[in-house]
């Protein structure tokens, strides 16, 4: 073979053995633009927050998950983080479903592993439902999976502009402080690093337009709520849920109740920890995402 032919063909070789570039760039929906933050080489895993969160939630497992040799990818909900934030868009389940697949069929995941936290948990368990060949598991941490004690909605969120202006009168790092102490069973674990860094996002244009909008939609209809609930026994994926005994926005029953009703599922209850463990005590996480993840 030529020298020339050699050199062409091993750069042809190398373009093809190179790792996909690192990707942090919003994905056009039909619904909304989504941000999306890709980087990793391996299986994917695509990480969903929850309702009033952010993307940040994750930033102390990526590194971990991409060393251990999977491409991650997170994902902020419409409303949050590198998200548009429209005060008319739609912030219902179904929609953040929709949302979720047209993000990951425009950058070629035919199928992934689907982490998700409260909000995002629910999502991952309708999405797996209506797309079960695109699901190679499911990493539920306390997901909404029912609406008792799951989806908030309530009489407060039908007056929003009266919200919004309470809401715009408080400092951004007081809102972010109080919601981290609701979300962490240790208050002793909040540090002030993180407290900015949630303060920066909530002083994001929008933001407390986008998190009322959702909470005055976020509960299904009855039929749809049947519909999806009645679902989960035939939902055959490997799962692995997490919940963690001190967590006031969820009841920790609720993940017994889960298990008991989705046919391949596993429970992992974290001692102590709050309603994020993946952002409050990633550790014992990780040690039983990354074996889960090594079974499949």
């Amino acid at each position: 073979m030529p020298a020339r032919f050699r050199s062409a063909a091993l750069l042809w070789l190398a373009a093809c053995a190179a790792p996909p570039a690192d990707l942090d760039a919003l994905v056009e929906t039909s619904l909304g633009a989504i941000r999306v933050r890709s980087a990793g080489v391996g299986p994917d895993l695509v990480l969903l927050h929850g309702l009033g969160d952010s993307g940040l939630t994750w930033h102390r497992i990526e590194a971990p998950l991409r060393a251990a040799g999977y491409r991650v990818h997170v994902v902020d909900a419409l409303g949050a983080g590198g998200s548009s934030r429209p005060r008319d868009g739609r912030y219902d389940l179904a929609a953040h479903a929709t949302r979720l697949h047209e993000v990951l069929v425009q950058r070629g995941i035919d199928r992934a592993v689907l982490i998700g936290n409260s909000l995002g948990g629910s999502t991952a368990l309708v999405y797996a439902m209506e797309h079960r060949e695109r699901v190679a598991a499911l990493i539920l941490l306390a997901p909404a999976a029912w609406a008792k004690g799951g989806w908030t909605g309530g009489t407060l969120w039908r007056f929003p502009d009266l919200i919004e202006s309470v809401m715009d009168r408080v400092p951004p790092r007081l809102i972010a402080r109080v919601a981290l102490l609701a979300n962490f069973g240790n208050p002793l674990r909040i540090t002030e690093e993180l407290v900015l860094r949630y303060a920066a996002e909530l002083a994001h244009e929008g933001t407390v337009a986008a998190y009322v909008a959702q909470q005055q939609q976020v509960i299904p209809d009855a039929a749809t709520l049947d519909r999806w609930t009645s679902g989960y026994g035939s939902l055959a994926v490997p799962t692995l849920v997490f919940w963690g005994t001190r967590d006031r926005i969820l009841d920790p029953a609720m993940g017994e109740r889960l298990v008991a009703v989705l046919p391949s599922a596993r429970l992992v209850r974290l001692p102590g920890i709050g309603h994020v463990p993946q952002l409050e005590d990633p550790d014992p996480v990780l040690d039983e995402l990354l074996a889960f993840l090594a079974s499949l």
